[in-house]
């Protein structure tokens, strides 16, 4: 069985051609017997939306290879709009797609609706206009794909700091950087950057001047010349052309990439949140309003890394060099389709046609529909005899390619070549145009109840550019008048733009972000404040954590039974971690092994899941004494067979449950605790209560203090099955057995 649309075959220049689909039949029936069945209803589509469909589709349908039948609505299927507009200029045309998103999302919402939304392009050219629209009316929005994720802003500083520390001549990225929100450099300071930077060129190691033959401003780096802050210090007499506050923030920047470059050799996906964290990206996306909620301001990096990861699975040598050069072909390049992602509520997704394939929004806004955009011109009419080409003759769907007549019974003279390949030119032509019919039709069809399609004749373009033939044939399908006028003269001709430079940060925000920090500081100094929510006050401790120097932490890992270590002295548990010693494996400890194994195979249940952490378990106190024997293991056997669990047979047996809390060792960070517990017995003579118990071969405790701490560890063994199977801690057991002394301790 074969299931598809050849209408929607938009990958054929990738080999998908919707002429595979038509021989289907013959190559796996050829006897006969093929049925066709079609799925004519649009269960997505409003009315409107797919009387634009059709009108798209009208010429294809004589040539398709199978036939398929129109579009029809679902029953009782909403009329839907469509728009459409033709403005002056690039300028005009994304401010009026981001006002039809702004009317629409607030129609929606007046009856209490989300909204789905993406505005689909043939390239991504464009798409950064588009998205600064948006941002100026505060519509969340998010570029996909690894085109367009290259000229988001975050995702641009994130590669130029790649390039700063893999590439010393990398003084562009090193510029952007310098002047943007993390350092602020101002022009004066960037000028002495510069001038530092051929001060060093024309100087030794030693900072001598080189002989007049070999002295040259050639090979002047600003990287260099920013080391040169971590070399020196802050007096130094070449640095006398600093401001103060260009000096400190140099050398700010210039112990930053110091640090990254050594970090350089760790996997680039965590090298890339390091440098997010370094840049501060991450708070300047979350507080960016226009970026949507904080959830998912930072999932353009997030894309980022995913589409690294991508590279550096077939990549054999995974460097940072090989990523920069892959990285400026996808730059440079449109053939690099985004990753499906599932549409976000009351978020404007940014991408192009064929990547939107197979998604549906709620509002889709297809801009760019002129001429020579959406269809695109003809790129190549040479087909297969261009270099690298498979002759189509090889192909499974031959007969649905154009037909290059050069044989001799075919093509006798010259005269006859030469027309077959200007023949072979223009089939190829109409091909790509067909091709480019089927896009415009994939990106009609993703809007659910509203569409707009928009264009203008001026985008930088030397000539202008009129309305697509697409949007011709929908205007006179709905009825809709497109503007005859003359499109005038290029707007961008004499246009100056005077911008100051190092550019704002905060853009056309900062009135925004000013006013809501005149609250926040007004908060601050109000006599009375509101108790901070948990995670604002983890946030705020670990700043002041900070400010007060390097406090050194517990693992995030944690065994329970070396739990009670951090409780008891968390600074001496820490540094006894970062520094342990070798221990000797203790007499109590090789028993202890021994008799756990024993209950487990009585038991006849296997331990429960992986054992990652065995390594870091402590088996009972340490004691003095002889290896064990067997004598000793016997004796423990028969205390065990005299005891309460002998004839009870456990539920679960050596089973390790995990489980995060930021809470218990009072240092607000998020720590996992791991417990191994030894048996779990469901109680019939207690009323199915659940008891855990923990097997010990060692000494009983001795003193309050040392049973309080061991049943700390029961305590946290308690609420990891809590936690695990949903059962209130009120309802289990903890007990501690001492084997060896027939000891029974209950929590």
């Amino acid at each position: 069985m074969a299931v598809g649309d050849p209408h929607q075959s938009i990958y054929g220049w990738r080999g998908a051609s919707a002429g595979n689909l038509g021989d289907f039949a013959a190559a796996f029936a050829p006897a006969g017997g093929s049925g066709r069945y079609s799925l004519a209803t649009s269960w997505r589509n409003s009315e409107r939306i797919l009387d634009a469909a059709n009108a798209v589709l009208e010429p294809l349908a004589p040539r398709s290879p199978v036939p398929v039948d129109q579009l029809r609505p679902r029953p009782v299927a909403p009329g839907g709009d469509v728009d459409i507009v033709f403005e002056t200029d690039l300028d005009a045309e994304t401010e009026r797609v981001a006002g039809w998103f702004e009317e629409v999302r607030a129609g929606r919402q007046r009856r209490g609706l989300p909204t789905s939304a993406a505005i689909l392009l043939r390239s991504k050219k464009h798409m950064v206009r588009f998205a600064d629209a948006l941002a100026r009316r505060g519509i969340p929005h998010r570029i996909l794909g690894l085109g367009g994720l290259l000229s988001t802003p975050e995702v641009v500083d994130v590669v130029s700091a790649l390039r700063v520390i893999s590439d010393p001549s990398a003084g562009s990225a090193l510029l952007r950087l310098l002047g943007g929100p993390r350092w602020s450099i101002g022009l004066r300071d960037l000028r002495s950057l510069a001038e530092l930077g051929r001060r060093l060129a024309r100087s030794d190691v030693a900072l001598q001047p080189l002989a007049a033959e070999s002295a040259t401003e050639e090979n002047a780096s600003l990287i260099d010349a920013l080391d040169f802050f971590v070399r020196v210090g802050p007096d130094h007499g070449w640095l006398a052309d600093f401001s103060d506050a260009g000096r400190e923030r140099l050398r700010d920047a210039a112990a930053t990439f110091a640090g990254l470059r050594r970090a350089s050799s760790m996997p680039i996906p965590e090298l890339v949140r390091l440098i997010e964290a370094e840049l501060r990206l991450d708070i300047e996306l979350a507080a960016n309003e226009s970026r949507g909620p904080a959830r998912v301001a930072s999932d353009q990096l997030r894309a980022f890394v995913d589409e690294l990861q991508g590279f550096l699975a077939t990549d054999e040598s995974g460097s940072l060099p090989s990523l920069l050069a892959w990285l400026d072909h996808a730059e440079r390049q449109d053939e690099f389709a985004p990753r499906t992602e599932p549409p976000e509520d009351d978020v404007v997704q940014i991408l192009t046609i064929h990547g939107s394939k197979g998604l549906e929004w709620d509002a889709v806004a297809v801009g760019r529909v002129v001429a020579d955009e959406l269809p695109a011109r003809p790129r190549d009419k040479q087909g297969w005899l261009g270099f690298g080409v498979l002759p189509y003759a090889f192909r499974g769907d031959a007969r649905w390619l154009p037909q290059l007549g050069w044989e001799a019974h075919v093509s006798p003279t010259q005269q006859d070549l030469k027309a077959a390949l200007t023949r072979f030119a223009e089939d190829n032509a109409e091909r790509q145009r067909e091709e480019e019919r089927r896009l415009a039709y994939v990106a009609v069809t993703r809007a659910r109840d509203a569409l707009l399609l928009s264009g203008s004749p001026w985008s930088g373009t030397r000539n202008p550019r009129g309305p697509s033939p697409f949007l011709r044939e929908i205007a006179i399908a709905l009825g809709h008048e497109l503007p005859d006028s003359e499109p005038g003269e290029n707007p961008y001709n004499d246009r100056r733009q005077i911008m100051r430079w190092p550019l704002d940060p905060l853009g056309e925000r900062r009135g925004r972000v000013e006013a809501a920090a005149t609250l926040v500081r007004g908060a601050q100094q109000a006599a009375e404040r509101d108790e901070a929510e948990r995670d604002l006050a983890l946030l705020l401790a670990e700043r002041e954590e900070r400010s007060a120097g390097a406090r050194r932490a517990a693992p995030t890992r944690i065994p329970a039974s070396r739990f009670k270590d951090y409780a008891a002295d968390y600074e001496a548990a820490v540094e006894a971690t970062l520094r342990p010693l070798p221990e000797r494996p203790y007499r109590e400890t090789r028993l202890g092994t021994r008799f756990h194994a024993w209950v487990e195979q009585r038991s006849g249940i296997t331990a429960r899941g992986p054992q990652p952490d065995a390594p870091l378990w402590d088996v009972d106190d340490p004691a003095e004494g002889p290896a064990a024997g067997e004598g000793e293991l016997s004796r423990l056997q028969e205390i065990f067979l005299r005891s309460e669990w002998a004839d009870l047979q456990p539920i679960e047996v050596e089973t390790e449950i995990d489980f995060a809390d930021d809470r218990l060792l009072g240092d607000g960070r998020p720590h996992v605790i791991i417990c191994k517990l030894d048996a779990v017995y469901r109680r019939a003579d207690r009323g199915g209560r659940i008891e855990i118990v923990d097997w010990k071969t060692g000494r009983p405790p001795r003193t309050p203090a040392e049973r309080a701490e061991r049943m700390l560890q029961l305590e946290l063994y308690r609420r990891a099955y809590s936690i695990r199977h949903g059962i209130p801690e009120s309802e289990i057991d903890v007990a501690l057995f001492y084997v060896a002394d027939d000891l029974v301790l209950r929590g």
